[in-house]
């Protein structure tokens, strides 16, 4: 029912880890406390009002005399970042090739990059002129903490009401323009039409207003 996105499970789990190892941390959240529901019961840490434009990053950095900034967002959403007056860490999401020039031109002030995966780490070496450290950081569930398949499959299935498939299909997505759903939906039914022998099911969830479950006949 929270943390609802992508972005707000990074954020649990870096202020997690950040917090085991000793470090005091607020958090600034581009999305606001309500969507994902970063409030400070969740994280255990306080968490600033939300972000309004990209100089609340280097504003709050200051006022709260902070050593590091970790900015964990899409580059095209906080253009400028890299004017910032501040020791900052981008950690970067990358989905594209060729890697977009407004993509990395603001990493010339941060001391280091982290990624979520090795690909996209490829394509940094590969289109940019980024020569300074980089750091793989995954995105995926910690499952030291959250370990969905301790429930036996079959049992999971039923709760989702997929009784009746053979292979079930799950897409996350909260963003549904730039995740182009309509292109992921019709590469499942390309699958679909080619393995006519399976029962296909797809679970996708997207804004909490929307849940589409398929079954294929």
């Amino acid at each position: 029912p929270y943390l609802n996105t992508a972005y707000a499970k990074v954020t649990l789990y870096l202020t997690q880890h950040m917090v085991s190892d000793g470090y005091d941390v607020v958090v600034l959240p581009f999305a606001g406390m309500v969507q994902g529901g970063l409030s400070k019961e969740v994280l255990g840490v306080e968490v600033l009002p939300g972000i309004r434009n990209v100089g609340d990053i280097g504003y709050w950095f200051a006022k709260r005399q902070c050593d590091l900034a970790v900015v964990l967002k899409d580059p095209y959403a906080i253009q400028g970042v890299g004017a910032q007056p501040m020791f900052w860490l981008a950690y970067f999401p990358l989905s594209e090739e060729p890697v977009p020039k407004d993509w990395w031109s603001d990493l010339y002030s941060a001391v280091g990059l982290a990624m979520p995966s090795m690909w996209g780490i490829s394509m940094v070496k590969k289109y940019t002129g980024y020569s300074g450290r980089i750091f793989y950081v995954p995105h995926g569930v910690d499952t030291s903490i959250y370990m969905p398949l301790d429930e036996p499959k079959e049992m999971l299935r039923r709760l989702l009401g997929f009784t009746k498939s053979d292979v079930v299909i799950g897409l996350v997505a909260m963003n549904r323009a730039r995740k182009v759903i309509p292109n992921q939906l019709e590469a499942v039914k390309i699958f679909a039409e080619n393995n006519r022998d399976l029962r296909v099911g797809l679970y996708l969830h997207t804004t909490p207003t929307t849940c589409l479950l398929y079954t294929s006949d």
